[in-house]
């Protein structure tokens, strides 16, 4: 499984590409909000519709851990441990493209 790189190794990656950064954002604060609808749309769909119920306990589906993973990202963002962020960058002029 491919791990998540930090603001600071995303930064040196692009600028060993020939980029330079432009800006750099943190929407964590916007994006955790996503994990707690995701998480009560989930939970209300498993007391309506008995299918989820059946799909999560099912062994022989290979997704049915997403439904912890719905939880493992919402305490991930709230406790810090994990960052969503966007990076600008601009190719610099004679600098051969390698991404």
């Amino acid at each position: 499984m491919a791990r998540l790189g930090t603001f600071g190794e995303y930064r040196r990656l692009f600028e060993e590409n020939g980029f330079a950064v432009e800006q750099e954002e943190d929407v964590s604060q916007a994006v955790k909000r996503t994990w707690p609808v995701c998480a009560g749309r989930f939970a209300g769909r498993l007391v309506r519709q008995p299918r989820y119920l059946r799909f999560l306990f099912n062994r022989h589906r290979r997704n049915r851990i997403f439904a912890l993973t719905i939880f493992r990202l919402w305490l991930a963002f709230e406790t810090g441990a994990l960052r969503y962020g966007i990076i600008t960058g601009i190719k610099q002029p004679g600098q051969p493209a390698s991404i």
